[in-house]
């Protein structure tokens, strides 16, 4: 199965796809400078449609034609995006990947990222 694990950031949007040890990173704004469009602001979707064509150009350079197409995206979200905000990440990968998404909280993939063991019942 090839999934992507994605981090829409203010700055910069991060990708690491199944398989590799190597995260692929782009900055998040796009456009001539005075132009400059910035589709997440504090890590949450600002410009839907800017989102869509940012996250369409972060997988046009992780995801190549050597690669099978993918089946599922693990997006982190900021532990204060609300409902509204969630929806909106959500919509904007689907729309641009045409798979599956899960979203998960930044702080939870950190912590799976680093080998923590979330099952276990001490904090």
């Amino acid at each position: 199965m090839t999934a992507l694990a994605l981090d829409l950031g203010t700055a910069r949007t991060r990708l690491l796809l199944s398989g590799s040890t190597a995260i692929k990173e782009r900055p998040s704004a796009f456009g001539e400078p005075g132009t400059r469009r910035w589709p997440v602001r504090h890590g949450m979707v600002a410009d839907m449609p800017s989102c869509v064509r940012l996250v369409r150009a972060a997988l046009s350079d992780a995801v190549t034609g050597q690669h099978p197409p993918l089946e599922r995206v693990l997006l982190g979200v900021p532990v204060a995006a609300s409902r509204l905000d969630r929806r909106a990440a959500y919509a904007a990968v689907s729309s641009a990947a045409r798979c599956r998404v899960t979203i998960v909280e930044e702080p939870l993939a950190a912590a799976v990222g680093c080998g923590v063991d979330i099952a276990d019942p001490r904090p």
